[in-house]
């Protein structure tokens, strides 16, 4: 796997969540400063094995027995926090269409034919509903 495969879709979205914008996980604002040097570090410690000793090597294998990887606590990741934001404006767009179809629409109700008054009981009293909405069509 391509080192910046590794970091842009695993390591990244994987970093715990916090509100603060202060809170940086990031490999160019750690001690390693690069990624190269980040993982050649794990190499060495044993988390993972790369294919070669270039600096951009590709990942050969990573170690989920690992002691570090067994060890990991599960967090609130940026992964999920994206995901939830995702879904609510996903959310809200559709209650929004929602709505603007809702006020396109006319309610029409049809009438018994014995009475003359809108306030006609006799379609709530034979336990059937009569009120049918049709969507307006879109005027130019």
């Amino acid at each position: 796997m391509p080192t910046t495969t590794l970091y842009m879709a695993h390591m990244l979205p994987a970093r715990p969540f916090s509100r603060k914008a202060t809170n940086r996980v990031d490999v160019k604002h750690s001690a390693f400063k690069l990624l190269s040097a980040f993982l050649r570090s794990a190499e060495k410690g044993g988390l993972l094995k790369l294919k070669d000793a270039r600096p951009d090597a590709p990942v050969a294998t990573v170690f989920p027995t690992h002691a570090d990887v067994v060890a990991h606590q599960l967090h609130h990741t940026v992964r999920e926090d994206d995901e939830r934001r995702k879904f609510s404006e996903e959310r809200e767009a559709r209650q929004a269409e929602e709505a603007a179809n809702a006020e396109k629409t006319i309610t029409v109700t049809q009438s018994c034919g014995r009475h003359t008054s809108a306030r006609c009981r006799c379609s709530k009293t034979s336990g059937s509903s009569t009120a049918v909405a049709f969507p307006t069509p879109s005027l130019p």
